[in-house]
């Protein structure tokens, strides 16, 4: 139960301009603080089903959970999701049915998510956007690893195959983050047939300039006019109170061998269970991370994974 000002925010998906069928779904639940964005694999009556079994188990979670309960619910209900998705697969004698998932929650001062795939939750905070989850790609770990950069990565021919997903594999991993808002922050949920086919400068321009209710059909037109050869699905969400600054700055992901040759707190932009634009004056933290006995944990527990 949200017991904060009910955010403003803007909600909306499309089918793009080559497929036929939409694969992606949405879940706006402002009553409890809780968006969700889904991205559906496997075609045709697989692809929109996964994500749509994914927004059907969380749009049923109760409005009377704390915090902690509504998290370890979302958890629960992705889970849940994951099964049913697993029985039909066997049904349909191994069919692919899968989905990626971005849960974000809002509680007061504080937000949590849960993800799996390559959908991701920017965070747009003193004009400067940041990635808050980490792709489960190929690509991903390619450029953890060393052996791709980010600039390659966009262009790898497998920059489409994703690690993680809801329904596509026998034991789900979702993995968390954590931390606290400030007024004015403005939260982005998508698909990457918004991130693929739009760079961040222009997302963050949309992002931080006018009223965060039409931002969601700006971003959506932005990817259309980047080629929109994928279903795009956006959300954004702004914290009430204060105002952001009228342009943003994209802060890129930072690959692990440069983290040392950054200049002091630099390293802290990019990850935001450093501490830095993400984080002030808070941190947001991994499963397993850190201390249990934090605020964070206090509100919304020690949520495993």
């Amino acid at each position: 139960m949200m017991s904060m000002q009910a955010p403003r925010y803007s909600a909306k998906t499309d089918v793009g301009l080559v497929r036929k069928v939409n694969e992606d779904s949405l879940l706006a639940r402002p009553d409890i603080g809780l968006w969700a964005v889904a991205d559906g694999m496997g075609g045709h009556q697989a692809g929109d089903l996964a994500s749509q079994t994914i927004v059907e188990q969380l749009g049923r979670l109760s409005d009377r959970l704390t915090p902690g309960e509504l998290l370890k619910a979302a958890r629960g209900a992705v889970h849940d999701a994951h099964d049913k998705l697993r029985e039909e697969s066997t049904r349909r004698a191994g069919a692919m049915l899968g989905s990626t998932v971005v849960v974000l929650i809002l509680t007061d001062g504080h937000f949590a998510c849960l993800w799996a795939g390559d959908s991701r939750l920017y965070l747009l905070r003193d004009g400067e956007l940041s990635i808050v989850t980490r792709d489960h790609s190929l690509v991903a770990d390619l450029v953890e690893s060393g052996d791709l950069t980010w600039e390659e990565a966009e262009k790898h021919p497998q920059a489409n195959v994703i690690t993680r997903a809801v329904g596509a594999v026998d034991h789900l991993e979702l993995d968390k983050r954590h931390g606290e808002i400030k007024p004015g922050d403005r939260f982005l949920i998508c698909s990457d047939g918004l991130s693929r086919y739009a760079d961040e400068a222009a997302i963050g321009a949309i992002l931080s300039a006018g009223a965060v209710e039409e931002v969601s059909d700006q971003l959506i037109q932005l990817a259309i006019e980047g080629g929109g050869a994928d279903n795009i699905t956006a959300i954004a969400v702004e914290i009430p109170g204060g105002r952001q600054a009228a342009s943003a700055t994209y802060i890129p992901p930072m690959e692990e061998e440069d983290e040392a040759t950054l200049p002091p707190g630099r390293a802290a932009a990019h990850d935001p269970l450093a501490g830095g634009p993400l984080t002030q004056g808070g941190g947001a933290k991994r499963d397993g991370g850190g201390d249990d006995g934090d605020i964070l944990d206090e509100i919304f527990g020690k949520d495993p994974l």
